[in-house]
């Protein structure tokens, strides 16, 4: 998460979802008032006590609603992306199996294995996209939800509400793979549904 004062915005960094594209691209806009939260590439919490205790930089709308002044959450501007889940779910996988050396041979089956193991289920980066943006009665509690798919456009778009520049968007941590579609199967395309139904729903896809 980016908290910004300078520029009043708070950025919500759903897993797997070209994060750290966004934050190396908002870093040199931030002041010194300016606050982030993460734990790839740099380590940096925040210092409210209710958010720093936590071990990654992926916090919920709700998480940041409790600690935040009310004044504060009400007027700045909150935003994030989302992706695919069919299209995340398959770069989740190869993020996990990142230094196999035969994870690319029969893939699909490969990845209904990740279904069956909890180190994986329990995963933050497994977790579903509404459960960072949404409230407990699955109302997004976002100004603005990009899309990973639209995403330099969708970046500009935040950027122009703030007035800002929409600097040049460079992927990091990105995973190798050809096209989600390439790795589905009936069984495989039912089960990532199922468990990414309110994520389908709530962004539409």
């Amino acid at each position: 998460m980016i908290l910004s004062h300078r520029h009043k915005f708070i950025f919500f960094a759903v897993p797997k979802t070209a994060t750290h594209a966004v934050r190396f691209a908002l870093r040199p806009l931030l002041g010194e008032e300016d606050e982030e939260q993460v734990g790839l590439y740099v380590n940096k919490s925040l210092s409210l006590p209710a958010l720093n205790t936590v071990n990654h930089g992926h916090l919920t709308a709700l998480q940041a609603q409790a600690a935040l002044p009310e004044n504060v959450w009400n007027s700045y501007y909150k935003f994030a992306f989302v992706r695919n889940p069919f299209d995340r779910f398959v770069s989740f996988g190869f993020y996990m199996n990142r230094k196999s050396r035969t994870f690319k041979k029969n893939t699909t089956e490969k990845l209904k294995g990740i279904l069956k193991q909890e180190r994986n289920t329990s995963s933050i980066l497994f977790t579903p996209q509404h459960k960072f943006l949404c409230d407990d009665q699955n109302k997004v509690m976002m100004d603005f939800v990009g899309k990973f798919e639209n995403f330099n456009a969708d970046f500009a778009k935040a950027c122009a509400h703030l007035n800002l520049p929409a600097p040049e968007l460079e992927h990091f941590n990105a995973t190798r793979h050809d096209h989600f579609s390439e790795y589905y199967d009936n069984e495989l395309s039912a089960a990532v549904t199922s468990i990414y139904a309110k994520d389908f729903e709530i962004f539409g896809y």
